[in-house]
């Protein structure tokens, strides 16, 4: 048993060393977009290499052996980076989790499962915490006089998090490449400290793009992520940081069509400060045709440019803009608002099959065929661009090969409908049958949905 515990740990302490030399080779060597996506590719299969019985520390309800690896014993320091690397050269990619729930979240919640994507397929990102402190002072101070500083409040939830976290988002918080911040609820008019969800009127006060990133180190490229979503491979920001907004698409027959977005814009512009004639009269016109964004931007797993989104909250502020001056605008969620905001004011948007290569919820890429009439080659041409010229297509092919999934072909009663699977998933459960969603191309694809499903 002991020899078994030693081996896996030199396992692993050689996997992390690796993960960490190639970490900083990524962040001090001046690349070329392909050359970065290859070099980060390469981590992550260092990191990759080493692949845990995930299923058995599922179930483990935190006893599987492998939380018994901590290294470290200090917490007081999570307020901030303390990545070497970090700090001098700053984040290629900020990752934003927005959540009260995770200092008290139990060892199987949706959330570690979330993180750990965010380790296994960005394992060179930063993660920015903005959670909520007040369940585990609940738990920890019973004399309300004695309340703890800011600094142990932090220092209780890094405990808290470290020690429910799973491995690879552990070795995240151990390099320093992870800091949580206590949400100020007062300052963005929310009532609980334990119950303020996913930052739906978070993301659209201009106070929360201002204050909460540390200018010069947190990127401008910023991958929000909620305990619904995961990543299913590498994702390497450099291949999509062209786009200012980048979610799933949306299915046409929900109501936000091309046709809804112009006409929510007809009605909005006017509403809207400072904007130029083309932006007033002709903002939306191009949208949903080729070259141009598509009905996209489901916000659980979204890619987002900080700056735009300052100016689209400055542009045209709602009573949650955290802004003197604002107007009414009729929107469902903070998403829908930002997507039509950005492709108003002719930000870069994807169309509809680009973001479905990123995300999916609703529509799988072949699904978004029929909005952008893609022929073969304009697709192989699309997948390298967003997923590497080096793996693009490889991957591609491999998901579209039936041998890919099966030994045995010859066996298969009837061949399954493969599918194009996407970086990352939101919920999909609420578009696809769980059959499908628990089939074997996808599990094999994406091995952390499984254990995020409502």
């Amino acid at each position: 048993m002991y020899y078994a515990l030693h081996s896996h740990r030199l396992r692993l302490v050689l996997v992390v060393t690796l993960a960490l030399t190639t970490t900083r080779l990524l962040f001090n060597l001046p690349l070329k977009v392909a050359e970065t996506a290859d070099r980060s590719a390469l981590m992550h299969d260092l990191i990759a290499s080493y692949d845990y019985d995930y299923d058995a520390i599922f179930h483990s309800s935190g006893t599987h052996e492998s939380y018994t690896d901590r290294r470290l014993f200090e917490f007081n320091t999570f307020g901030n980076y303390t990545s070497p690397d970090v700090l001098n050269n700053g984040c290629r990619l900020t990752v934003v989790v927005v959540d009260p729930r995770p200092p008290s979240s139990a060892y199987n919640h949706p959330i570690w499962y979330t993180l750990e994507s965010v380790a296994s397929y960005a394992p060179y990102a930063c993660v920015v915490i903005k959670t909520a402190s007040c369940q585990v002072i609940y738990q920890g101070y019973n004399d309300v006089s004695k309340l703890p500083t800011n600094q142990q409040e932090v220092a209780m939830v890094a405990k808290a998090m470290y020690e429910r976290s799973l491995p690879l988002f552990r070795r995240m918080m151990e390099s320093g490449q992870v800091r949580i911040n206590i949400l100020n609820i007062n300052k963005y008019g929310l009532t609980q400290c334990d119950n303020f969800g996913n930052g739906n009127s978070i993301f659209m006060n201009i106070h929360f793009w201002n204050d909460e990133f540390i200018e010069g180190i947190d990127s401008d490229m910023i991958l929000t992520v909620q305990s619904d979503s995961v990543l299913c491979q590498h994702f390497e920001i450099d291949l999509w940081k062209h786009f200012d907004y980048v979610g799933a698409p949306w299915i046409l027959a929900l109501g936000e069509g091309c046709d809804s977005f112009r006409s929510s814009w007809r009605i909005w512009a006017p509403l809207c400060n400072g904007l130029t004639d083309y932006q007033l009269n002709e903002g939306m016109s191009q949208i949903c045709t080729e070259g141009h964004g598509g009905i996209q931007g489901n916000g659980g797993l979204s890619i987002r440019n900080k700056n735009w989104m300052r100016e689209a909250i400055q542009r045209c502020p709602t009573p949650s803009s955290g802004l003197e001056n604002f107007a009414s605008f009729d929107y469902r969620n903070e998403d829908v608002y930002f997507t039509k905001i950005l492709n108003g004011l002719n930000a870069t948007m994807p169309s509809g099959f680009e973001a479905s290569l990123f995300s999916v919820e609703s529509l799988f890429p072949e699904q978004t065929y029929e909005y952008v009439n893609l022929d073969q080659s304009q697709v192989a041409e699309t997948i390298n661009r967003l997923w590497g010229n080096t793996t693009g297509l490889q991957s591609y092919d491999k998901m579209h090969r039936v041998d890919s999934y099966y030994e045995n072909t010859s066996a298969i009663e009837s061949v399954p409908e493969l599918r194009t699977i996407p970086l990352g998933f939101h919920k999909p459960w609420l578009y696809h049958a769980k059959d499908i969603l628990q089939g074997i191309q996808i599990q094999k694809e994406c091995k952390f949905l499984k254990f995020i499903f409502d």
